[in-house]
């Protein structure tokens, strides 16, 4: 959702009757100093804005700061300013220095879609049980047409910068779609279990006999093989 242009939050413009889901997705407290000086430090702007990128209009709105041992970090939301099946929203995870109102940030910021109808999902967690740093997790689901596909999104909070690990499918249904000839129903339900901290997991659905591996390569996990998951669509064909 990269940016290629950007428009101030004292626009006449920035909000077109946004409907409900929006107005309560771009919401933040604008009397926490310490999340909107953060805020302005790594985007330039003291309020929200709207941002056009590859994914269409967004609202950018800070979320949550986050003191952590291995850094401060912010998350700032990306929503979609005309929700619809094509658009996802977005969280972006910057590392930052300093506090007490006085930040700047270092690095570059990480961005992963988040949430049907370009509004990012509220189910995001802090976890220490699969890295060795704090990391965000997200489980995350798109559905259209009676298909179904979902999917983790892993950011290890280090305190060189946010690093994202490769996306791991852990779901996927068809059941609830009118399938064309030749096509079966198929459903899969995996499970990230052997988890070794900082080392590697698996993804695995005993039922189906199908399995992922997961290892460290340098500072992120990824998918053993690099090829589809066994939870891709494609690859159950």
């Amino acid at each position: 959702m990269a940016a290629s242009s950007e428009t101030d939050g004292g626009s006449a413009d920035l909000i077109p009757d946004p409907d409900d889901n929006v107005l309560a997705s771009i919401a933040y407290d604008m009397t926490d100093q310490n999340l909107i000086a953060a805020f302005k430090a790594a985007t330039g702007h003291s309020t929200m804005f709207r941002q056009d990128g590859d994914n269409g209009r967004a609202y950018v709105t800070p979320f949550k700061i986050l003191n952590l041992e291995s850094g401060v970090f912010l998350i700032v939301k990306v929503t979609s300013v005309t929700p619809s099946h094509a658009n996802y929203g977005a969280f972006r995870v910057y590392r930052m220095d300093g506090d007490q109102q006085k930040f700047s940030f270092f690095g570059d910021p990480v961005e992963f879609n988040s949430g049907q109808f370009g509004i990012p999902s509220s189910d995001i967690t802090l976890i220490d049980t699969m890295t060795d740093y704090p990391a965000l997790y997200q489980e995350d689901c798109y559905g259209q047409s009676g298909y179904m596909s979902c999917w983790v999104n892993l950011v290890e909070l280090r305190p060189d910068g946010p690093v994202q690990s490769d996306n791991i499918p852990t779901y996927y249904s068809n059941t609830d779609a009118m399938l064309p000839d030749g096509e079966k129903p198929i459903e899969v339900k995996g499970k990230i279990v052997n988890i070794r901290r900082g080392e590697g997991f698996d993804v695995v659905d005993a039922n189906a006999g199908i399995s992922d591996h997961y290892i460290r390569s340098n500072t992120k996990f990824v998918r053993v093989g690099r090829g589809p998951s066994k939870f891709d669509p494609e690859d159950l064909g």
